[in-house]
């Protein structure tokens, strides 16, 4: 049985390659595809920073969506912003909101510190700026 079409074959052909001329997808275009803490290894983490990870990655979660974490407690909030920062144990998470005349920043930032990291301290963040 052959099924028939109104279009030729070359249509289905060049709608299946047109996404593959349009170039490389930049990596902030899926930011949320990426794993949490891109680039940090979580197998050098001690065992004593296990438990504060976990909460870290709860927190972070919370605040990719715009909700105040659970286990860290509000610190202050940046000046002339309404950037607010969370401080957990062993972790500083900032949900950045910060207007700028031509551009806006928003998105939750992380700092693990060393007594997680079992090392240097590492920052990751989701921030997306809009405008110029």
């Amino acid at each position: 049985m052959k099924i028939r079409t109104k279009f030729p074959a070359f249509v289905f052909i060049a709608l299946f390659a047109l996404p593959a001329c349009a170039g490389p997808i930049s990596a902030s275009f899926f930011p949320r595809l990426h794993p949490l803490f891109a680039g940090f290894d979580e197998t050098k983490v001690p065992p004593s920073g296990k438990t504060s990870l976990a909460q870290a990655k709860a927190d972070f979660q919370l605040a990719r969506h715009g909700k105040a974490p659970l286990y860290a407690t509000y610190a202050e909030t940046i000046p002339y912003t309404h950037s607010r920062v969370f401080k957990g144990k062993g972790y500083c998470i900032t949900l950045v909101k910060k207007d700028l005349v031509d551009s806006f920043y928003e998105g939750p930032k992380i700092v693990l510190d060393a007594s997680i990291t079992g090392g240097q301290p590492c920052g990751y963040d989701e921030v997306e700026i809009t405008g110029d």
